[in-house]
């Protein structure tokens, strides 16, 4: 996720913060890898959460 906002940054700064039509398309494409992680993030915590008391009723 860092390194991710950290190559944007480098990319943005690279440009001088020159709002061309790749840079708007590399923001997009970040974005929708965002979009796709939050809910991947919500079912391993769940998966985690779940293994977690199923784990502790066996003791």
């Amino acid at each position: 996720m860092a390194t991710s906002e950290f190559l944007t940054y480098k990319y943005f700064t690279a440009n001088s913060l020159r709002l061309d039509t790749d840079s708007c398309l590399l923001y997009s494409d970040i974005q929708r890898h965002v979009i796709c992680l939050i809910p991947a993030l919500i079912f391993f915590f769940a998966c985690h959460f779940i293994n977690e008391t199923k784990s502790s009723w066996r003791k």
